[in-house]
């Protein structure tokens, strides 16, 4: 037996089609004060001092307790201590491999202030491992790979740093 279709009275259409319209309305009003809440929250504690202080201090984790960029980045007094207000000054390397190793750098840039990279060269080095000519960085420098944010924190923490002979 072939069943009918029946279409719904023009009353029924009339009324599903407010409250499709409802729920659109309140669909994007929802949406509208979500985006809002989230924007709102996201401006809020991106430009606090509280966020940068927090910000500097994860940088300043990786950086010295990490990284330990300091080994080779800050020169070193006979006692094995960080000159004083020479901190990742850049320095002379005063080790070196038992064998040749091509490229091997005897001197750590100075990057207290980041005073020879861009911003954007010290993410792509931090996230990438690679210089702004796309190659790896010189050896004994490690190739990092870390996630945006934590270069980003150690990038803010070096920039926060005054520049060696300032």
């Amino acid at each position: 037996m072939p069943q009918t279709l029946s279409l719904p009275t023009p009353a029924a259409r009339h009324k599903a089609e407010r409250d499709v319209a409802e729920l659109r309305f309140v669909r994007s009003g929802l949406l509208g004060a979500s985006c809002s809440a989230i924007m709102a929250l996201s401006l809020y504690g991106r430009g606090t001092a509280s966020s940068k202080r927090s910000q500097i201090a994860r940088g300043r984790y990786l950086v010295q307790d990490v990284g330990k960029c300091g080994d080779c980045h800050s020169p070193h007094n006979a006692r094995g201590q960080v000159v004083p207000g020479e901190n990742l000054a850049g320095a002379r390397l005063d080790f070196r491999p038992i064998r040749s190793v091509p490229g091997w750098v005897a001197t750590a840039p100075p990057i207290a202030g980041l005073p020879t990279v861009t911003v954007g060269e010290a993410m792509r080095l931090l996230t990438q491992a690679t210089d702004k000519n796309g190659r790896p960085p010189a050896p004994p420098m490690p190739y990092y790979q870390m996630s945006r944010a934590d270069a980003a924190a150690v990038i803010e923490y070096l920039q926060s740093l005054e520049p060696a002979g300032k």
